[in-house]
């Protein structure tokens, strides 16, 4: 099985974990050959492009709505550093993530 972690939960973050899946659909696997997981320390995606309107509240997408049906899984965490000699990811929380070891071809 082929892995993708990807780190934050911005537009880039939330696009290319759903690029990844979107594009091992179209290659025809039907979720058993590639597991995607996002890091963010937060639980929205913020549609900063529209926070010059009232209530930017407003402008806020749960990450959950977004990932979860496309099958891509989520830590909640801030990740402080990349190992990439140990291929981990370390975060506040001293939670260690290792990162997949073999590049996707």
């Amino acid at each position: 099985m082929k892995e993708i972690l990807v780190v934050g939960g911005g537009f880039a973050g939330v696009w290319s974990a759903a690029g990844a899946v979107r594009r091992a659909r179209a290659a025809g696997d039907d979720g058993d050959e590639l597991h995607v997981t996002l890091v963010s320390d937060r639980d929205d995606l913020v549609v900063r492009p529209r926070l010059y309107e009232a209530n930017p509240e407003s402008m806020r997408v749960p990450l959950n709505g977004i990932l979860d049906p496309i099958g891509v899984s989520r830590v909640t965490a801030r990740v402080v550093s990349i190992d990439v000699a140990e291929h981990t990811v370390q975060t506040l929380s001293s939670l260690r993530i290792e990162i997949p070891a073999k590049p996707l071809s």
